[in-house]
């Protein structure tokens, strides 16, 4: 199977816990089409594409939708598959995070800020310091002219109020989805079992 740029290679049993189903289920689904990497053999692992399995369960769900105008009944291995696509995002999203490949969009809007204060900060005193170095009698002029070439340059590194919006809805999205990992985490032990998504 050809690789692809997104998900995270995975053996038999790391895909079956991301899914949050058995070995033989994934058995199974390999019978019906599931998309894989490498084919497992004597000494040899199976190994999966997170995303490409995802996908090919999102895909196959898809077909068991009603087209419309068709009576709505809710079929339970499409909800299954919605539930295992969710799990495995968020399963991979928490190993992006352990592993350290995953940040905030908050924090890199924060990080950037603080940079472009330090270098505008740096920038601000070279004509101070490099006009009476450039010519004593003139430093006041050079002062002058150095200081507006620097600041026209700077006012390209403003942080720009639409970058702060976005960071601050991403930053509110972020508390709002673990507030609701957490609700979820309290009140699942209380939901119908039988219950799909």
């Amino acid at each position: 199977m050809p690789r692809t740029n997104s998900g995270k290679e995975v053996n038999r049993s790391e895909v079956a816990e991301i899914f949050g189903v058995s070995v033989d289920t994934i058995s199974a689904w390999v019978k019906r089409g599931c998309p894989f990497v490498q084919e497992g053999r004597k000494g040899i692992e199976w190994i999966f594409n997170t995303a490409s399995v995802s996908k090919w369960l999102v895909d196959g769900a898809r077909g068991a939708r009603p087209e419309p105008g068709e009576q709505l009944n809710i079929d339970r291995a499409y909800e299954e598959a919605r539930k295992a696509r969710y799990d495995a995002d968020r399963m991979e999203l928490k190993l992006q995070i352990e592993r350290g490949e995953y940040v905030p969009v908050a924090d890199a809007v924060s990080d950037v800020a603080d940079e472009y204060s330090t270098v505008r900060a740096k920038l601000g005193s070279l004509p101070g310091d490099l006009a009476p170095k450039i010519d004593p009698d003139r430093s006041q002029e050079i002062q002058q002219v150095l200081a507006e070439a620097i600041n026209d340059a700077l006012s390209g590194l403003s942080a720009d109020e639409r970058y702060d919006a976005q960071a601050r809805r991403a930053a509110e999205l972020s508390r709002q989805a673990d507030e609701g990992s957490e609700a979820n985490a309290q009140t699942g032990s209380e939901e119908d079992p039988g219950r799909v998504g």
